[in-house]
């Protein structure tokens, strides 16, 4: 069901790419429901692999949240042209939909998270009704409920929770697709190859091995738990035979892979945001994190060379590299990987 869902997402998001299926607001509308379903799709696989999906009030608390988000997707959907004249002087019914929204929302952001990011969304949100009440800075004019319930709902405009989805929904997602596409075509591998060439020039070279293909990884995940699950599971095992102890191999890989967050051209969701609070193009932020990304990263290869110099127990091994591997992937990295920095340059 998840693999049926996550296609019909991305057909769904190609489709709008070349077409205009309907308006802004139920486009929105479309992506935060599929969004909220992997969400429901995917806690229950975790949960069905951790065993804890046991009993039927847990599926039964999966299944009404689903219910929930298509009802209110549909709801908001059917009701976009009313919401966007009328706002934000809402109905009853549109009251409590846009109050189902928000918990429907945090509910989600619990399922992904956890309780801290959870609590301090949550806590935030009595400000807006009585925020007046507050003396100096932050005091704010009193809002009605009504006012609160259309900002916080995104009812008839991106704001509130749907405040990040045009973002979201035309740029973040598909450059995930991209992302995860790379990683099925066996890219990812490649990197690794890439990094024992280069480490094959110097002594403790697979730590280098291990920056560098951290780095292109970087290019592809934009995210640093993922980039140590995908390049550290072969690169520390490489380190430790080569005469790095745990601790070491685990730091280099770790501070490599925290590299994803400001690599361009897929960085972390803070890239996002940033254009988005700024107002600026995302092409604008890749643009200005390209030298701290290089700076970070010859940051690490010092640290690395002197790590190396200290150790007379690292020894210099030449590592075997499928070059027929590199030849047959890279160039279809190199092709899509230029055609994406052109798109984005040219702010497609």
């Amino acid at each position: 069901v998840t693999l049926v869902v996550g296609l019909l997402a991305t057909a769904y998001h190609f489709l709008t790419v070349w077409a205009i299926p309907h308006g802004a607001t139920r486009h929105y509308t479309v992506h935060l429901a599929l969004m909220l379903t992997l969400v429901v799709l995917a806690t229950a696989r975790r949960w069905m692999e951790a065993g804890t999906l046991r009993t039927a009030r847990e599926g039964a608390t999966l299944s009404t949240l689903l219910v929930a988000v298509l009802v209110v997707s549909a709801y908001l959907y059917v009701e976009d042209r009313r919401l966007e004249m009328i706002q934000p002087w809402l109905t009853t019914m549109d009251i409590a939909v846009g109050a189902l929204l928000v918990f429907i929302v945090l509910w989600a952001t619990y399922l992904t998270w956890g309780w801290e990011l959870t609590i301090w969304c949550a806590v935030c949100i009595p400000y807006f009704f009585w925020g007046h009440e507050l003396p100096g800075v932050l005091w704010h004019v009193e809002m009605t409920p009504t006012v609160v319930l259309s900002y916080l709902a995104g009812m008839g405009a991106p704001r509130g929770v749907f405040w990040g989805i045009p973002l979201s929904s035309e740029t973040v997602f598909l450059l995930l697709i991209y992302g995860g596409s790379l990683h099925g075509s066996r890219v990812i591998e490649m990197f690794i190859e890439v990094g024992k060439a280069v480490g094959n020039l110097v002594r403790g070279g697979i730590a280098y091995s291990a920056v560098v293909a951290s780095s292109l990884v970087a290019m592809v995940t934009g995210e640093a738990i993922s980039n140590v699950a995908l390049s550290g599971s072969m690169t520390i095992p490489a380190m430790m035979n080569r005469g790095f102890d745990a601790e070491k191999a685990a730091a280099i890989e770790a501070t490599a892979s925290s590299g994803s967050q400001i690599t361009p051209p897929i960085m972390s969701v803070a890239a996002f945001l940033m254009a988005t609070i700024l107002g600026v193009a995302y092409v604008e932020i890749l643009q200005r994190a390209v030298i701290p990304a290089v700076l970070y990263f010859i940051g690490i290869s010092f640290g690395i060379y002197s790590m190396i110099l200290a150790n007379p127990n690292i020894t210099y091994v030449r590592e075997r590299v499928d070059t027929r591997f590199i030849r047959w992937i890279l160039p279809s990295f190199v092709a899509s990987m230029g055609v994406l920095i052109y798109l984005l340059t040219e702010r497609y």
